[in-house]
């Protein structure tokens, strides 16, 4: 995922990668430059996600990438696609 620099102040965070289990296997999760002074939590679950948590008392002002997830292909994909839901949770400071 990658951060563009349209968002500023954030002291913390929560992303949850959706995917298809029968299609992917999610293989690594690594926190990027733009996460790299706080505290981060990574885990890939059994029931297809990806879950990064990230927190700092003082916000990151690097543009970036925020976390970088790798993918195995391990199922027939209909139409070359399959799905990742990204639900995203930020909290901001004025």
């Amino acid at each position: 995922m990658q951060h563009g620099g349209a968002i500023r102040n954030v002291w913390a965070g929560l992303f949850v990668l959706k995917y298809d289990t029968t299609l992917l296997e999610a293989v690594s999760v690594d926190t990027g430059l733009v996460l790299k002074n706080g505290y981060t939590s990574k885990n890939i679950t059994k029931d297809g996600m990806v879950k990064v948590s990230y927190a700092d008392v003082n916000p990151n002002y690097e543009e970036g990438r925020l976390f970088e997830v790798e993918f195995k292909a391990i199922g027939t994909v209909p139409e070359g696609k399959s799905f990742v839901d990204i639900p995203v949770e930020l909290y901001v400071e004025d």
